[in-house]
């Protein structure tokens, strides 16, 4: 289910899809003022309100509303309709104003949902799963290289940098040790946060000293802005939601 503030929430989303028996709308605002003067008067007890500011108490549910008291909830109510339904409009661009107050605050069950414009699509948890999953596969970052391969100069690079970073290097085990510690070294470099699979890279395929390797992850582009990027060039969206013209993760 998907009412009132619920839906004012989900149609800011990209895409809604809803089940069978789904329920989305009551597009609307309500306010309940009930009277219970006359009910108390019957049982012998007098209210007192004691209050600061003249309209401190209007609306108290212990005497009968005033038509003045009675038009000024009613205007809040239209201003907060009025808002209601200006972010419901920006949130689903393929319904105007007037297509989502045409709706009378009604619930939609649905296939009615979508045909009325409140939803996209009828489905299940289970197909978007599959959709989602399978849009991110389309999106995939390209493997890392199969093998990793070390040159003498790159070991005896690593060995030097390893203790000029305080690491411990343990006997030599044809390299594996000082290459470990190379990597180990570049992937803890506050720039690799988000870069990762470039820092492997620059850590074993490159004898790039690791006090270099900061400046090159710092001027290159996180993994999250490589697949906004194409995404943006493929004209999809990344996997996340479309709020306010931002996207978020």
């Amino acid at each position: 289910m998907a009412a009132s503030a619920a839906y004012a929430i989900a149609a800011q989303a990209t895409r809604i899809v809803t089940t069978s028996s789904g329920i989305c709308g009551s597009v609307g605002v309500v306010m309940l003022h009930a009277d219970y003067s006359v009910a108390i008067a019957k049982q012998g007890i007098k209210p007192t309100l004691i209050h600061a500011g003249a309209r401190k108490v209007d609306g108290n549910p212990y005497e009968p509303l005033t038509t003045e008291v009675k038009g000024e909830l009613q205007a809040e109510i239209d201003r907060f309709y009025d808002l209601f339904v200006g972010s419901v409009a920006k949130g689903r661009p393929g319904m105007n104003e007037a297509a989502i107050r045409a709706t009378e605050a009604r619930t939609y069950i649905g296939a009615d949902a979508v045909a009325v414009g409140l939803a996209d699509a009828v489905g299940s948890f289970e197909s978007v799963l599959s959709e989602l999953t399978a849009s991110a596969q389309l999106h995939r970052l390209p493997p890392p290289p199969a093998a990793l391969t070390f040159t003498a100069a790159d070991l005896a690079a690593a060995r030097a940098e390893g203790r000029a970073e305080g690491l411990q290097l343990g006997v030599t085990d044809d390299g594996l040790a000082a290459a470990m510690a190379r990597i180990d070294a570049v992937l803890s470099l506050p720039a690799a946060h988000g870069r990762r699979k470039f820092a492997q890279h620059l850590a074993s395929q490159t004898s790039i000293p690791v006090g270099n390797i900061t400046a090159i992850l710092e001027q290159s582009p996180t993994e999250a802005d490589v697949l906004r990027a194409d995404c943006r060039r493929s004209g999809d969206t990344p996997l996340g939601l479309v709020i306010d013209g931002k996207e978020t993760p």
